[in-house]
């Protein structure tokens, strides 16, 4: 049987339970630190560059890697532009798709590229869109901006994972903090998870707070008087609501409660894999069987059979952006009973209205 691969978290855990584990990953924080400041400090000074399109950029990012929720965000986001006629586009860099170069990949309703060449997320995202906003994906965030402006009369775009991408400027910066993975409680890569520290909130314009149903209120008011100390930003809180149970093999819904009380097997290769599990929880399933895998894994044969010996017949859930790494053949390798958890992110309809408000009204970041 093939063995999951341990996370990167699980690898920094097993090195930080060493006191010399601890030295190693502390001083390369350090060095961390010091080359990301030196970068922003360059950018500010304009010794690097910053491009601006002539449209109106929305940032949606974080200070971690991942687990905080920005797929279901920039649906949410989407959502709320579309209902007002507002012509959009999605720039993303397509994290580990094989295509890596700064050409631009598009996902539309007319241009349907391989999945290999697109990457989990941004398929994720057009999917679940029903393909009617242009998804670009190009580490070059400038030159997929462009496209989408001049060549799909973008109004305005939305940028994924782009809080630390200094090289587009951009008029709204929306960053969301994991209520269950607060800043507070974490260190700098790669001691910890954070691509950089709090004082990064001084640049937010909107600081999201996610996975609010993770958590109890005393810990929420607590996360909020932390975040008060780096940014006069308005707090905003949201929540991951499962909503239904898509079967991957003839894509019939199912409802949040389909699974209740009955045991399952887990597969996910997610940025936190403990949220998504928590969520299954939540709803009175039992998880026999947990496979973690490193966030954005490819999977292969051998793992997916593995995967369903170990399910010993049990249905087997997994997340949309899992699924869509699965192998062609994913069928005849793990059978038909595969449920993808459909998730959306929830707010207050007040906060709703302020942010959209905040959308449509925007000015240029200086």
């Amino acid at each position: 049987m093939t063995k999951p691969k341990n996370t990167a978290e699980e690898q920094r855990n097993q090195l930080r339970s060493h006191w010399y584990g601890k030295i190693i990953l502390f001083t390369a924080s350090m060095f961390y630190w010091l080359g990301i400041s030196i970068r922003e400090k360059l950018y500010k000074a304009g010794k690097l560059k910053s491009e601006k399109l002539d449209i109106p950029v929305i940032c949606v990012g974080n200070l971690s890697t991942g687990g905080t929720g920005k797929t279901p965000a920039i649906i949410t986001l989407s959502t709320l532009l579309l209902k007002e006629n507002r012509k959009i586009a999605i720039l993303t860099r397509g994290y580990n798709r094989k295509k890596n170069s700064d050409s631009v990949t598009v996902i539309s309703e007319t241009d349907q590229p391989p999945k290999e060449e697109c990457g989990d997320e941004p398929l994720m995202i057009a999917r679940e869109l029903g393909h009617k906003v242009p998804v670009l994906i190009s580490p070059n965030r400038y030159a997929s901006g462009t496209v989408a402006a001049f060549q799909y009369g973008a109004e305005l775009v939305i940028m994924d994972d782009g809080f630390q991408h200094f090289q587009l400027k951009r008029d709204m910066n929306i960053v969301l903090v994991n209520a269950a993975q607060p800043f507070t409680k974490d260190h700098l890569l790669p001691y910890g998870n954070l691509r950089e520290t709090a004082k990064g909130l001084e640049r937010a314009t909107v600081v999201l707070i996610t996975h609010c149903e993770l958590t109890e209120r005393k810990e929420l008011d607590s996360l909020r008087e932390a975040i008060k100390e780096y940014t006069y930003a308005p707090i905003m809180e949201s929540s991951h609501k499962p909503l239904s149970f898509l079967k991957a093999d003839n894509e019939e819904d199912y409802p949040s409660d389909f699974f209740e009380g009955r045991d399952v097997s887990v597969i996910s290769g997610i940025g936190n894999p403990q949220s998504f599990e928590e969520n299954l929880r939540q709803l009175k399933i039992n998880i026999r069987q947990a496979w973690r895998y490193p966030d954005h894994h490819n999977y292969s044969d051998d793992e997916l059979l593995s995967a369903k010996n170990a399910a010993n017949n049990a249905p087997i859930i997994t997340t949309f952006k899992d699924f869509s790494r699965f192998p062609e053949n994913w069928k005849e390798l793990i059978g038909t009973e595969v449920y993808l958890l459909k998730i959306a992110l929830k707010m207050d309809e007040t906060d709703k209205k302020a942010l959209l408000r905040m959308m449509l009204t925007m000015k240029e970041i200086k």
